[in-house]
């Protein structure tokens, strides 16, 4: 399985987060189906008395310049991952100094040099004790989202942001995910 995509748009990015907000604002995980052209979430809640279900549905073409989607075989050529919206919009809206430096408190990791500083998203060093400058959209110039298996299956997203002497620095997050199983893919199939 291969998954990647990349924008050089500060509005599809911050479209992107706004999608992102609106799921976390939903629901606590849903599950993101990958096509070569359309990304899916999919949020199931499941109770006694039947439940909801809710589809986003974003054209690949339209959010992300770059695209590349690789399934399990030309058969099932699509991905679904398990995957909690808060997580990804945590990356997209900004670094928490809690979380800063390796692994915070939801399994979000961050690869970062600094040692007793938290950066903020102009480039400018504040005290650890404190949260970043505004919005990490606004000097976002790119961002890359793929598949790669560290112990686990995550989603590493890599921010490429502006700072104020004009030079960029990438930043990378971690977001462990879980690889739903191809005999749970019919409870997502297209209604």
């Amino acid at each position: 399985m291969k998954f990647r995509v990349r924008t050089n748009d500060s509005g599809s990015i911050d479209y992107f987060a706004n999608t992102i907000q609106m799921l976390a604002n939903l629901t606590k995980n849903c599950v993101l189906r990958i096509r070569k052209d359309n990304i899916v979430f999919i949020v199931q809640e499941r109770s006694v008395q039947g439940g909801t279900e809710a589809w986003c549905e974003l054209d690949q073409s339209s959010v992300f310049s770059e695209c590349v989607c690789e399934g399990l075989s030309p058969e099932q050529d699509e991905i679904l991952l398990e995957v909690i919206p808060e997580e990804i919009l945590l990356c997209l809206r900004g670094i928490n100094s809690t979380n800063a430096h390796g692994s915070g408190g939801n399994g979000i990791g961050l690869l970062t040099s600094q040692s007793n500083i938290a950066v903020g998203s102009s480039g400018v060093t504040l005290p650890r004790d404190q949260t970043t400058l505004r919005n990490f959209i606004n000097t976002a110039r790119s961002l890359k989202i793929k598949l790669v298996r560290r112990k686990t299956p995550c989603l590493a997203l890599e921010v490429e942001q502006a700072s104020i002497s004009g030079r960029s620095r990438a930043v990378w997050h971690f977001i462990p995910v879980h690889i739903v199983p191809l005999r749970l893919w019919s409870d997502f199939e297209d209604s």
